[in-house]
């Protein structure tokens, strides 16, 4: 059995407002690299990206999320959060999303963030279990920045969203 990591960001990704976008990281910080990351910039609404990946088909269970990201201060708390549903089968599967995903995959992280300006955080979101996918299925999700709840003073770099699983 190995453990594979696949990039959420990598998928199909929409910022549903105009406090989130993809960006290079020299439009938030003095760094010279064009890597694009998303930012969530600090306001008073939810920052929102959205997406959807194809679970792979050696997927035998042991989901994990974890989250990459960095900010510029250090003080106070960011609040994350990671809606998902799936759909599966062919011509059986609604793939209406017009409406937020479930509830109860509703995941949440809070973190106070780095010791020091732009260091690495990594955080475990972990709102799946085994049973929730399965190989195949279609995994739409929402990410997204509280800016409502969480009292961060400074805009958020996210570099990396990844589902972890294990193969057979």
């Amino acid at each position: 059995m190995a453990t594979h990591r696949v990039s959420l960001l990598n998928g199909t990704i929409r910022p549903l407002d105009s406090n989130t976008w993809f960006a290079p990281y020299s439009t938030a910080n003095s760094g010279t690299t064009q890597d694009p990351f998303v930012l969530f910039m600090k306001s008073a609404v939810v920052g929102v990206v959205k997406g959807n990946i194809r679970i792979p088909e050696n997927y035998v269970g042991t989901p994990v999320l974890s989250i990459i990201w960095t900010s510029e201060t250090t003080a106070d708390t960011v609040d994350f959060k990671f809606r998902h549903r799936t759909t599966s089968g062919s011509d059986t599967a609604l793939l209406d999303i017009s409406s937020s995903p479930d509830e109860r995959a509703d995941s949440e992280i809070n973190n106070t963030g780095p010791s020091a300006a732009s260091e690495q955080m990594i955080d475990v979101i972990d709102p799946l279990t085994a049973t929730d996918l399965a190989a195949g299925d279609l995994m739409y999700f929402e990410f997204e920045r509280d800016g409502v709840t969480d009292d961060k003073a400074g805009d958020i770099t996210v570099w990396s969203l990844d589902f972890q699983y294990a193969d057979a």
